[in-house]
Protein backbone atom coordinates (compact mmCIF):
# COMPACT_ATOMS: atom_id res chain seq x y z
CA UNK A 1 0.00 0.00 0.00
CA UNK A 2 3.07 2.57 0.96
CA UNK A 3 4.54 1.84 -2.96
CA UNK A 4 0.77 3.14 -4.28
CA UNK A 5 0.89 5.93 -2.55
CA UNK A 6 4.60 6.59 -3.14
CA UNK A 7 3.70 6.37 -6.71
CA UNK A 8 0.46 8.71 -6.86
CA UNK A 9 2.14 10.94 -4.87
CA UNK A 10 5.28 11.50 -7.63
CA UNK A 11 2.75 11.35 -10.15
CA UNK A 12 1.14 14.24 -8.94
CA UNK A 13 4.63 16.09 -8.38
CA UNK A 14 5.34 15.14 -11.87
CA UNK A 15 2.17 16.38 -13.49
CA UNK A 16 2.13 19.86 -11.10
CA UNK A 17 5.67 20.51 -12.72
CA UNK A 18 3.99 20.19 -16.74
CA UNK A 19 0.54 21.48 -16.45
CA UNK A 20 -0.10 25.17 -14.45
CA UNK A 21 -2.39 24.49 -11.31
CA UNK A 22 -5.36 27.26 -10.32
CA UNK A 23 -5.80 28.31 -6.84
CA UNK A 24 -9.25 29.53 -6.21
CA UNK A 25 -9.13 32.57 -4.40
CA UNK A 26 -13.04 33.51 -3.55
CA UNK A 27 -16.65 31.99 -4.73
CA UNK A 28 -19.67 33.79 -4.26
CA UNK A 29 -22.94 32.30 -4.68
CA UNK A 30 -26.65 34.35 -5.22
CA UNK A 31 -29.84 32.62 -5.29
CA UNK A 32 -27.90 29.12 -6.25
CA UNK A 33 -28.53 25.67 -4.73
CA UNK A 34 -30.52 25.22 -1.65
CA UNK A 35 -29.72 28.71 -0.99
CA UNK A 36 -32.72 30.86 -2.03
CA UNK A 37 -32.58 34.81 -1.09
CA UNK A 38 -29.07 34.35 0.06
CA UNK A 39 -25.85 35.95 -1.32
CA UNK A 40 -22.66 33.54 0.14
CA UNK A 41 -19.02 34.32 -0.24
CA UNK A 42 -16.17 32.09 0.53
CA UNK A 43 -12.70 32.75 0.67
CA UNK A 44 -10.19 30.40 0.30
CA UNK A 45 -6.32 30.52 1.25
CA UNK A 46 -3.67 28.01 0.66
CA UNK A 47 -3.44 24.84 3.16
CA UNK A 48 -5.90 22.21 3.84
CA UNK A 49 -9.85 22.72 4.91
CA UNK A 50 -11.76 20.03 7.07
CA UNK A 51 -15.69 21.32 6.03
CA UNK A 52 -17.93 19.80 8.88
CA UNK A 53 -21.54 19.99 8.92
CA UNK A 54 -24.33 17.89 8.88
CA UNK A 55 -26.09 15.98 5.99
CA UNK A 56 -27.69 17.95 3.38
CA UNK A 57 -26.65 21.43 5.17
CA UNK A 58 -25.28 22.54 1.17
CA UNK A 59 -21.61 21.29 1.52
CA UNK A 60 -21.00 19.40 -1.77
CA UNK A 61 -22.73 21.93 -3.55
CA UNK A 62 -20.73 25.05 -1.65
CA UNK A 63 -17.59 22.90 -2.10
CA UNK A 64 -17.99 21.26 -5.34
CA UNK A 65 -21.13 21.49 -7.47
CA UNK A 66 -20.66 25.14 -7.65
CA UNK A 67 -17.65 25.58 -8.17
CA UNK A 68 -17.11 22.84 -10.91
CA UNK A 69 -20.29 24.89 -12.42
CA UNK A 70 -18.26 28.02 -12.59
CA UNK A 71 -15.08 27.02 -14.04
CA UNK A 72 -16.19 24.59 -16.28
CA UNK A 73 -20.37 25.22 -16.87
CA UNK A 74 -20.78 21.55 -16.21
CA UNK A 75 -23.28 20.16 -13.89
CA UNK A 76 -24.87 17.27 -12.24
CA UNK A 77 -27.99 18.40 -10.96
CA UNK A 78 -30.32 21.69 -10.66
CA UNK A 79 -28.20 24.97 -10.01
CA UNK A 80 -30.44 27.64 -10.13
CA UNK A 81 -32.48 27.92 -6.62
CA UNK A 82 -36.00 26.08 -7.98
CA UNK A 83 -38.22 29.45 -6.99
CA UNK A 84 -35.53 31.73 -8.39
CA UNK A 85 -35.80 32.67 -11.67
CA UNK A 86 -32.27 34.43 -11.64
CA UNK A 87 -28.69 33.77 -9.94
CA UNK A 88 -25.24 33.94 -10.16
CA UNK A 89 -21.87 32.01 -9.27
CA UNK A 90 -18.79 34.32 -9.15
CA UNK A 91 -15.27 32.81 -8.83
CA UNK A 92 -11.97 34.12 -8.71
CA UNK A 93 -8.84 32.30 -9.23
CA UNK A 94 -5.32 32.42 -10.17
CA UNK A 95 -3.04 30.29 -12.83
CA UNK A 96 0.38 30.90 -13.98
CA UNK A 97 0.37 34.06 -12.02
CA UNK A 98 -2.57 35.89 -13.44
CA UNK A 99 -5.91 36.35 -11.95
CA UNK A 100 -9.47 35.76 -13.35
CA UNK A 101 -12.99 36.63 -12.68
CA UNK A 102 -15.67 34.27 -13.69
CA UNK A 103 -19.49 35.27 -13.65
CA UNK A 104 -21.95 33.00 -14.22
CA UNK A 105 -25.47 34.47 -14.06
CA UNK A 106 -28.31 31.42 -14.85
CA UNK A 107 -31.99 32.14 -15.53
CA UNK A 108 -35.01 29.57 -15.64
CA UNK A 109 -36.03 29.21 -18.70
CA UNK A 110 -39.65 27.80 -20.63
CA UNK A 111 -37.60 24.36 -21.64
CA UNK A 112 -34.00 24.07 -19.58
CA UNK A 113 -32.11 26.89 -18.07
CA UNK A 114 -30.01 28.75 -19.74
CA UNK A 115 -26.46 30.41 -18.53
CA UNK A 116 -24.48 34.04 -19.60
CA UNK A 117 -21.13 33.39 -19.03
CA UNK A 118 -18.27 36.58 -18.41
CA UNK A 119 -14.89 35.82 -17.95
CA UNK A 120 -12.50 39.03 -17.23
CA UNK A 121 -9.12 39.00 -16.52
CA UNK A 122 -8.23 40.78 -13.31
CA UNK A 123 -5.10 43.36 -13.38
CA UNK A 124 -3.90 42.46 -9.86
CA UNK A 125 -2.02 39.89 -7.63
CA UNK A 126 -3.93 36.99 -5.81
CA UNK A 127 -2.64 38.48 -2.82
CA UNK A 128 -3.98 41.94 -3.66
CA UNK A 129 -7.58 40.64 -4.41
CA UNK A 130 -7.48 38.67 -1.62
CA UNK A 131 -6.39 42.17 0.42
CA UNK A 132 -9.38 43.71 -1.39
CA UNK A 133 -11.99 41.43 -0.58
CA UNK A 134 -11.48 40.89 2.66
CA UNK A 135 -11.73 44.44 3.84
Amino acid sequence: MKERSVFVCCTYSYFSNILPMLDLIAVSYWNIGPFRDKKISLFFEKGKYLIKAPIGSGKSFLFFDGITYGLYKSNSRNLLNIPSKIGTIKLIFEVDGQVFLVIRTLKHGKSKDSCASQLFQIALTSEEVTEKLCV
